[in-house]
């Protein structure tokens, strides 16, 4: 069951993705953590592309009923885990719950513990962030709070807005390591709109990540 996926655009063949959920079963989203709804990048991709929501319905399936040792298992059958640096948590979705959270941490521990691995990821989940996942950060697990501080700290703005920001996002993520490092560095990256959208600030159709 090929539940893993080495790279994307942005990332080289270094980078393990493995999503908790599609964007359109995202929990942040229905808890109304997330402002996005369907203007969100994953959510439209899955629209656009039927198999990728029926991989990550797959990858959901698996995350819930797996172990923290069947996950480890799963990996290691799917590539020399030798010729990778990252595990990134979540192209779509977000943690589950605190379950979600504690599964995912003891699965970095291993990783960082047999290979050197670290394991990323980004978050909406403000409501578990100060009690369960500030408690577990650590070099190797490293956690970017969308719009508030944990490892460091994620906002997406307007490119107007941008100048307020030291460090802004490059989206050449091959080249940066801002995110998985946890530094408490404050990262300002620009919003990305469709061709089709006319008046964004205002309707917000398009709106990306």
């Amino acid at each position: 069951m090929k539940v893993f996926s080495l790279g994307n655009t942005k990332l080289s063949r270094k980078f393990v993705i493995f999503n908790m959920s599609p964007g359109h079963n995202c929990i942040s989203n229905a808890l109304g953590f997330c402002s996005l709804g369907n203007n969100c990048y994953a959510r439209r991709t899955e629209r656009l592309t039927k198999h990728t929501l029926t991989a990550r319905e797959r990858q959901e399936k698996f995350w819930l009923s797996c172990t923290v040792d069947e996950f480890i298992d799963e990996l290691e059958a799917f590539t020399n885990l030798g010729n990778v640096l990252f595990l990134r948590f979540n192209e779509a979705g977000d943690f589950n719950g605190v379950a979600g959270v504690s599964k995912a941490f003891h699965i970095a521990r291993i990783l960082w513990d047999k290979y050197g691995i670290i394991t990323y990821t980004y978050t909406k989940r403000v409501d578990l962030s100060e009690n369960v996942i500030s408690r577990l950060l650590c070099s190797y697990f490293v956690i970017n709070g969308s719009g508030h501080m944990l490892s460091n700290q994620f906002d997406l703005v307007y490119p107007d807005e941008l100048k307020e920001y030291e460090n802004v996002c490059s989206g050449k993520c091959d080249e940066c390591l801002w995110c998985m490092i946890g530094t408490g560095r404050l990262i300002g990256a620009p919003i990305r709109f469709s061709h089709s959208q006319e008046n964004h600030k205002t309707k917000m159709n398009g709106y990306v990540y």
